[in-house]
């Protein structure tokens, strides 16, 4: 006999037909943005970048933004990924020439 759990986990299977539905039913469909490049960034990391060539330091950054410091880091940790940098001064020079 199935649990709970059980039924209510085959009965959303069931709906969701195939694997590719699943994402939809955990609330994620096909990614809108690029994975890398400017058009990657979200929002918020293009305010973090917009910031940062303004000269704030993370602490302005996250006050400005009602973050805290680490979550800035965090931003600029993803913004360098996504645009294949290294350094804050690396982001400030592809900005001023993007």
């Amino acid at each position: 006999m199935l649990t709970l759990s059980a039924k209510i986990d085959t009965s959303v299977l069931r709906l969701a037909g195939s694997p590719d539905r699943w994402a939809a039913l955990r609330g994620r469909g096909e990614r809108k943005r690029p994975t890398s490049g400017w058009a990657s960034l979200t929002p918020t990391e293009r305010d973090v970048v917009r910031l940062v060539s303004e000269g704030l330091t993370n602490k302005d950054i996250a006050t400005r933004l009602f973050v805290s410091p680490r979550t800035v880091q965090s931003h600029l940790t993803h913004v360098y990924t996504k645009l294949g940098l290294t350094s804050r001064v690396e982001l400030v020079q592809a900005a001023r020439h993007r």
